[in-house]
């Protein structure tokens, strides 16, 4: 799968908030801009890491997941990331 090139989001340069660590987590897909009162970034990173982990197994497991359009069914397999997808 080719990714798409990365485009600027503009948006995150209207945030700022003095009194708060900013950091961005980037991981493949995921990119995330996270503020908080310390800089979290490990934290983040382990928590993104392990998330993406579960998703792309499960992905790799039940390959329509990734590219469904309706409703999926529940699966009490499931990670729980995915089945808080599935009942979103």
């Amino acid at each position: 799968m080719t990714l798409p090139p990365y485009v600027h989001r503009t948006y995150r340069d209207f945030v700022s908030f003095r009194h708060l660590s900013h950091f961005t987590v980037k991981i493949s897909e995921t990119d995330l801009y996270i503020m908080a009162d310390a800089d979290l970034t490990g934290i983040a990173l382990d928590a993104a890491h392990l998330f993406r982990s579960q998703l792309e197994e499960y992905i790799r497991i039940h390959p329509g997941f990734r590219t469904s359009l309706t409703p999926r069914a529940d699966d009490p397999l499931a990670p729980a990331i995915v089945k808080d997808m599935i009942s979103a």
